[in-house]
């Protein structure tokens, strides 16, 4: 979405019928009437509204919390899904820095490399107005289940171990402008079964 994934909040949010109370975490569902009932609280309270359906949308250890009044099968299964760590590094780079044409979405790594970077997306070459005139967006990820230790790299490792990997790959002659680091520590779910 040109606008992010905000865009799709908002424009399920302004469907009609639909009513969006942001700024709060859901503490309680259960069933009521021909619905459900879902409390919530925010900087005004707790607060309980109706609804029809729910979609749960969040991490399996939140969704297990909610469903385990209703049934403790289910919040079991849920609790059960384990999730690997992931760092997601961003790095602008001046477009004259990078040989490499930038042609494409970017790539992935196979496990026989043995890097901790799981793939690289050049995200101004897909989405337009990612990234100043004259300057490219790389997104990096590394970690996952392969290297989860990697997340817990400091930001300079996790920089140099990037620009190591990625210098030869894409011809990168200087160093990035922008660094952005994000670390997530229930990044990706590993289903089993």
């Amino acid at each position: 979405f040109a606008g992010g994934m905000a865009t799709l909040v908002r424009g399920l949010a302004s469907a009609a019928g639909t009513g969006l109370r942001a700024a709060r975490r859901v503490t309680g569902l259960e069933p009521h009437a021909a619905g459900w009932r879902v409390t919530g609280a925010g900087d005004d309270g707790e607060r309980c509204v109706a609804a029809r359906q729910v979609v749960l949308s969040v991490p399996a250890p939140a969704a297990a919390e909610l469903v385990a009044p209703l049934g403790g099968a289910l919040a079991q299964l849920l609790r059960g899904i384990a999730y690997a760590p992931l760092a997601v590094v961003h790095f602008g780079i001046e477009r004259t820095a990078i040989a490499h044409p930038l042609d494409g979405a970017g790539f992935l790594v196979p496990r026989r490399e043995g890097l901790a970077l799981n793939g690289n997306l050049w995200m101004s070459s897909l989405f337009g107005g990612r990234a100043p005139d004259g300057h490219a967006l790389l997104t990096s990820y590394l970690g996952g289940a392969r290297h989860p230790h990697a997340v817990d790299w400091s930001d300079e490792r996790t920089i140099s171990a990037l620009l190591g990997a990625l210098g030869p790959l894409l011809g990168i002659r200087s160093m990035p402008s922008m660094a952005r680091i994000h670390r997530h520590r229930q990044a990706l779910p590993r289903y089993h079964g």
